[in-house]
């Protein structure tokens, strides 16, 4: 039987199964009361690698994993253990993927090493404490992942969804009222009055928001994709609005 091989979307879509494990333990792990993680069904699906060539030591690390839970389940040792042992693993995948060069990214304005290197080469160490906090760091990670692999439509939503996060922190900081269930457009129109009311001048980073919420209403039909240079920009543009936005909001 032939082994089968990782095609660039097959590696985003790895990394994101890690990821999204890591979350969910850390989250059990750092709970005032400990409760299993109910569902941990990525470790199922990264049993697969088992079959993937030079992948396989993932496979079946997942799959003693997936037969351990099953037998005993998931006591606070265990899943701490686990979630460090997810750590380690990503790193790993990280590793072999550059070393089997499976993916040669081809960026068209970003240097391919800074992307690689993800927020740490983009933010600043309190924004990047800062975005870790509202939520969203993750989500630079996997549009940086997404570039590296060439799915740019990918990186973009990951993008627009962490701008809209963004905006919507400036939203509560600025007026200091819950954000309800208000859209992307609506936030605007609301800080548009409000800035009206308080004699205050607007953002100039606010055109740059208003601009990227017209990109994300385009990129929502699904007759319509990114190129790779497009999401490129848009990482540089989100990128400046994460900054600016993070110190503006520190001198409220």
């Amino acid at each position: 039987m032939s082994k089968k091989v990782l095609t660039p979307y097959g590696i985003y879509y790895y990394f994101h199964l890690l990821d999204q494990l890591k979350i969910k333990l850390e989250q059990a792990t750092r709970a005032l009361i400990y409760v299993a993680p109910p569902d941990l069904s990525e470790l199922v699906k990264l049993s697969g690698l088992k079959d993937v060539e030079k992948f396989e030591e993932f496979g079946v690390w997942a799959e003693r994993w997936v037969t351990h839970i099953r037998n005993s389940g998931l006591d606070f040792q265990a899943c701490r253990k686990l979630y460090e042992q997810v750590i380690v693993k990503t790193n790993e995948f990280q590793k072999l993927i550059m070393d089997c060069v499976l993916i040669t990214p081809k960026l068209e304005i970003l240097d391919v090493n800074k992307v690689q290197n993800g927020a740490n080469a983009f933010l600043t160490e309190d924004t990047l404490k800062w975005l870790e906090e509202l939520g969203g760091l993750s989500e630079f990670t996997e549009a940086c992942r997404a570039i590296l692999a060439n799915l740019p439509t990918a990186a973009g939503f990951y993008l627009l969804r962490l701008c809209e996060r963004i905006l919507r922190e400036l939203y509560r900081k600025e007026t200091g009222k819950d954000i309800e269930k208000y859209t992307w457009g609506a936030i605007l129109d609301e800080l548009e009055k409000h800035y009206k009311n308080y004699g205050k001048d607007k953002l100039p980073i606010l055109h740059i928001i208003e601009y990227l919420k017209n990109v994300r209403n385009s990129v929502a039909h699904p007759d319509k994709y990114l190129t790779q240079r497009n999401a490129e920009n848009l990482l540089t543009y989100v990128v400046n609005v994460i900054e600016e936005i993070r110190v503006y909001i520190k001198e409220l």
